[in-house]
């Protein structure tokens, strides 16, 4: 967060969260970029700007606890639309948003292109999280994440990434086909041992 590259001026810099259920073997969600049509709440800024100053573990539960509440749709705190429409869909009802991780590739508004510098460089430090989170799957939506994660080291250098990836090049804005999120919810039954919940129809 304190990072000079990664906060190009305009683009304003958002956190990663880890769900406080989270542990180490679990499931991480990985995006490219923060959405730049969603405008932070006044409780998601201040929550954020505490992070950058503080820069502990309470100042980073703190914000966790808050971006999780935006999968449940929880009034006075703004619906996490990534959730609803893509990540929740592959990983929901057997994975809850607190039992996950989520990343980006870079950490600021703004589109992100394979390749290019802030890409390259929002890797180098999606590498260091990755290997501090030990997952043992990473969920992908968008093609700049999926490519940021091969040739990385982890265990999806035994599996084929295309199985955990959601969509490609449709903006932010559109769902993902529930029938994608049923393929991808049944792989990490069959191959990661995601556990099933009474409700799951997959």
């Amino acid at each position: 967060m304190r990072c000079g590259d990664c906060r190009p001026q305009g683009k304003p810099p958002h956190a990663p969260w880890v769900g406080p259920a989270y542990a180490p073997d679990g499931i991480v969600l990985l995006a490219c970029n923060p959405s730049e049509t969603r405008e932070l709440t006044k409780r998601e800024k201040y929550t954020l700007a505490r992070l950058r100053q503080e820069a502990n573990p309470r100042a980073l539960q703190a914000w966790s606890e808050l971006r999780v509440k935006g999968g449940y749709g929880i009034p006075g705190v703004r619906q996490w639309g990534q959730w609803t429409k893509a990540f929740g869909r592959a990983v929901g009802p057997c994975l809850r948003p607190e039992r996950t991780a989520w990343l980006n590739v870079v950490y600021h508004t703004g589109q992100v292109k394979t390749g290019d510098a802030t890409w390259t460089h929002g890797r180098a430090h999606l590498a260091e999280l990755l290997a501090t989170l030990h997952p043992r799957a990473v969920v992908t939506r968008f093609d700049p994440a999926r490519e940021a994660l091969k040739g990385l080291p982890g265990p999806w250098g035994d599996y084929d990434v295309e199985l955990l990836h959601l969509s490609g090049r449709r903006p932010q804005r559109f769902a993902v086909e529930q029938s994608r999120g049923d393929e991808v919810h049944l792989v990490l039954h069959e191959q990661f041992a995601l556990p099933r919940h009474t409700t799951c129809t997959v």
